[in-house]
């Protein structure tokens, strides 16, 4: 009867635990290795499929389109669970303005190597892997980064070490922290803030084990004061998000300490944004790149 009363009593503890614990593993391990996706083909150019190793000995898999001597090149940044090939119509859109680009795929993702993933936190690794990859190919070129969830938050936790060898961040849908957007994500699915607190509460205890600092130093929005003054920034949000909010946007703009546009667009939710909304986010991008001083082509 005590074993019984024990089991009933603890039930809901190790349905706690197991829930999650599953979800915090799926989002900080790799999915089964994918095979290398198709190298774009572009008009007039060629697109190199090639390997980057970062500072802790990681090898990303990334896609180069060279950039004319002194025009811009791009560093390209997916989501969490995407790859490279997320970018694969970037290239084309460079090349027309021309531009150059670096599409690569995160550690833990795609064909890229490592086996974990972490919310961004070592993924600034790779930012820092690519830009210097461009600073040896691409020395006279003004280097950019555009990054998307994943890829705009581990753009923030790299810009104290990129300092001033980034001219400018391209921002789409940067997360505050990642006990709001944990929060978010339960929220979205109709659950209580009770069940919102059980859940942060959760991914704190697995993060101990699943990731390589504390799930409270996930902090996009302390890190981002870590960005050079001298770069041009912007942050580009659908006001329909469900895991970036409007405020949290607005926090990690008001935090930012370089010239720094916030971007709205209605009716867009968490996605992606040059498909949900093209001529508004080409827009965005032309006018980040003016504040820049890029001059156009078109």
């Amino acid at each position: 009867m005590g074993l019984l009363l024990a089991l009933v009593l603890l039930s809901p503890v190790v349905l706690w635990l197991g829930i999650t614990g599953w979800t915090t593993w799926r989002y900080t391990h790799r999915a089964p290795p994918s095979p290398s996706p198709e190298t774009p083909v572009v008009e007039g150019a060629t697109v190199e499929d090639l390997r980057i190793v970062t500072d802790d000995g990681v090898e990303l898999a990334a896609w180069y389109l060279q950039p004319p001597p002194g025009r811009p090149v791009f560093v390209l940044l997916h989501g969490i669970h995407g790859t490279r090939d997320w970018e694969r119509n970037a290239f084309s859109y460079l090349r027309e303005r021309e531009m150059g680009g670096l599409a690569l795929s995160f550690r833990g993702h795609g064909d890229s190597g490592g086996e974990h993933r972490s919310f961004g936190w070592d993924e600034a690794r790779d930012v820092v892997a690519a830009v210097a990859f461009l600073e040896d190919r691409a020395p006279t070129s003004p280097v950019f980064v555009r990054g998307v969830s994943l890829g705009a938050v581990a753009a923030i936790f790299a810009g104290d070490d990129l300092d001033e060898r980034v001219d400018g961040y391209f921002l789409e849908m940067p997360f505050r922290d990642l006990e709001t957007v944990s929060r978010n994500w339960i929220r979205h699915r109709g659950y209580s803030e009770r069940m919102a607190d059980l859940y942060q509460a959760g991914v704190r205890f697995w993060g101990r084990f699943f990731l390589p600092v504390s799930a409270d130093a996930i902090s996009p929005i302390r890190e981002i004061e870590g960005l050079s003054p001298s770069a041009t920034v912007s942050i580009i949000v659908g006001i329909d998000d469900h895991l970036v909010g409007l405020s949290d946007a607005e926090d990690l703009h008001a935090a930012c300490p370089a010239d720094c546009e916030l971007v709205i667009l209605a009716g867009v939710g968490h996605e992606s944004l040059p498909a949900a909304a093209p001529e508004r986010w080409g827009r965005a991008l032309a006018g980040f790149l003016e504040r820049a001083g890029v001059a156009s082509t078109e």
